[in-house]
């Protein structure tokens, strides 16, 4: 009987422990405690929320951007993928790899340069760099580490 009580304690501290991280900072911020607070809405320089005119014209060069390098991105992928099956080969065709290695050097060459202009643009008219909403990489976002990049 005192197993089973210590048991049930052991297991709802754990639950109650991993439901800390899910919903105790709200949503939208990864379980990040140092996001606490971050508005939801797009800002601009100035920290300020951005009107729905400008918010249309954000998303109206973002969706430029995307179009302008949908053909460059689809490309890139289908030559990493290529490279990916070369190199998984039993013997690599170490000309082939060489070849599709200078192609996507070049596509992601092109696409630094789309990157860079639509930046400039972006600045231009007036938005601050990087992920409009506060949720760029970062606690709970990103290559899946968390905050602090922990691992957990």
């Amino acid at each position: 009987m005192k197993k089973t009580v210590v048991l049930v304690g052991v297991l709802a501290a754990a639950v109650l422990f991993a439901a800390n991280g899910v919903m105790a900072y709200g949503p939208g911020s990864g379980g990040c405690p140092f996001h606490q607070g971050t508005p939801p809405g797009v800002t601009g320089d100035d920290g300020a929320q951005l009107s729905d005119a400008d918010l249309a014209k954000w998303k109206a060069e973002r969706d430029s951007f995307q179009a302008a390098t949908k053909d460059l991105v689809f490309s890139l992928r289908e030559k990493q993928l290529a490279l990916e099956k070369v190199m998984s080969a039993d013997k690599v065709d170490i000309d082939k790899a060489k070849a599709l290695q200078k192609d996507i050097s070049g596509i992601s060459a092109q696409l630094d340069q789309k990157r860079i202009e639509h930046q400039v643009r972006m600045k231009e008219l007036g938005f601050a760099a990087g992920p409009p909403e506060g949720r760029g990489p970062g606690c709970g976002q990103g290559a899946g580490y968390g905050c602090g990049r922990r691992g957990w």
